[in-house]
């Protein structure tokens, strides 16, 4: 633990500064991911987690490319937060892309703080979303030409959420301040969560699905 680096296991520990558990294998989230192979599970202890990692078109604090993991939380999101700066744009929360399926579950986090990108980033991925607080986030623009919410962008995705709370995520691109369901989704699904506070300067507080997407709210 610590530095005493694990192989050929199935389940990693994460550990901010090693003093919940000083022989957790990793203090970031990403290196538990780069060294996770598909199916095992990430064990994260309670922290602030905020190192941002580069790679793809955005920085990032978690990356799934085209990895199937389970990430989640040992105290629960109250203890738990992956943090933004709200000094730089271009850093979001999570990122799924390449294949992520529903067998990825990411459970028991705070999400707060991020600006511009998306906090949440689904692309061509399907994860499943539990136990999540994502609060106080702001969105202006994804890509060149298109338009992201604070809370959540996702592109040809179905991915679930369930029982996440969605808190006070702002808009000012005129689009989604809570989710934002963008292009070719045929089926982002909502199970007991909550959308509180959230605002836009245009189209939906909450969820906006242009462009023959679909959504359910269970």
């Amino acid at each position: 633990g610590g530095n005493v680096i694990r192989t050929n296991c199935d389940y990693w520990v994460v550990d901010d500064l090693f003093d919940d558990d000083p022989d957790a294998d990793f203090d970031t989230i990403q290196a538990a991911v780069n060294a996770a192979s598909d199916g095992d599970e990430i064990l994260v202890m309670p922290g602030t987690y905020a190192q941002a990692y580069e790679g793809g078109d955005v920085d990032h604090i978690i990356r799934l490319d085209g990895k199937d993991v389970v990430i989640r939380s040992q105290a629960g999101p109250e203890q738990t937060i992956i943090a933004g700066t709200k000094s730089s744009s271009s850093t979001v929360g999570l990122k799924c892309e390449n294949g992520v399926t529903s067998a990825s579950l990411i459970e028991g986090f705070t999400f707060t703080d991020f600006t511009n990108m998306g906090t949440l980033t689904i692309i061509d991925s399907s994860p499943t979303i539990a136990n999540c607080i994502i609060r106080d986030n702001s969105g202006v623009s994804f890509w060149p030409g298109t338009l992201g919410g604070g809370a959540a962008i996702c592109v040809r995705s179905s991915s679930l959420f369930e029982n996440c709370v969605f808190q006070n995520n702002t808009s000012t691109n005129g689009y989604s301040g809570g989710v934002f369901a963008l292009r070719d989704c045929p089926g982002v699904e909502f199970r007991s969560c909550d959308f509180i506070d959230n605002t836009s300067t245009g189209e939906g507080g909450a969820i906006w699905v242009p462009n023959g997407g679909s959504t359910d709210c269970v």
